[in-house]
């Protein structure tokens, strides 16, 4: 496994992107120049450090089910279906809407759909295997741990430092929201066409550790949501079974 050039490239401007967006307020009543960029710089290297858990731990799911995965931002490449609309390079959408509504809100408000991983077949990997291609379902569960090591990564540095790491805490559990978001060619979207039982259960799962987190410790936030998502993920699955 092996993390390319172009990808550390991707991974860096998404994560000064991310310390942007949640850095352009650093929650001080007066402006002091030397405080932001240190803020700044803060929030950054804890970015680029998520970042690369993240990517890391998807291209170890990819690898357990003999696929590859590749580190991406969200980008669109056209509009509509005319050639002469298309964009070279692509356009990073998610990073632009992102920071518009930083810019807009003055810093209050976060909407940061930005890493869009993608994840293909390795048919050397798959050697010996019933099928050459990675199922859906395959694509559905590497595309989950997305969120969820997001979602892990804050309730870490909620144990660790609470005040300490609160940006960072709270940019986490952000993202891991985002990433559950079905649409385009978001993370959101692989796992919910690919596995919408398990779609459901992770978004039970990560919203309701990031709410109970507010009132609870991680521990007590990570056991309450898990019973819920297993619950309401039963009674899906028996539902569903009993139309059939």
């Amino acid at each position: 496994m092996e993390i390319t050039k172009k990808e550390v490239k991707a991974i860096l401007i998404a994560s000064f992107l991310i310390a942007l967006v949640f850095g352009f307020n650093d929650g001080s009543d007066l402006f002091e120049i030397q405080h932001w960029i240190l803020n700044f710089l803060f929030i950054f290297l804890g970015a680029v450090l998520s970042t690369f858990i993240y990517t890391f731990v998807i291209k170890l799911g990819a690898i357990h089910y003999g696929g590859k995965a590749t580190y991406r931002m969200w980008t669109i490449k056209q509009i509509f279906i005319r050639q002469q609309m298309r964009f070279e390079p692509p356009i990073p959408i998610g990073a632009i809407i992102g920071f518009l509504f930083t810019l807009f809100s003055n810093g209050k408000l976060f909407l940061l759909a930005i890493h869009s991983p993608e994840v293909v077949s390795d048919k050397v990997a798959r050697t010996g295997r019933l099928f050459k291609n990675i199922y859906e379902t395959e694509i559905a569960k590497v595309h989950a741990l997305g969120p969820l090591t997001l979602l892990a990564l804050g309730l870490l540095l909620n144990v660790i430092n609470p005040v300490l790491f609160d940006r960072l805490i709270t940019m986490n559990y952000l993202l891991a929201i985002y990433h559950l978001i079905p649409f385009s060619d978001l993370n959101g979207t692989h796992l919910f066409m690919g596995a919408r039982l398990l779609y459901v259960f992770i978004v039970i799962l990560v919203i309701g550790c990031v709410i109970l987190a507010q009132f609870l410790s991680p521990i007590q936030s990570v056991i309450v949501a898990l019973v819920i998502a297993l619950i309401l993920g039963g009674w899906l699955l028996f539902a569903a079974l009993g139309r059939k």
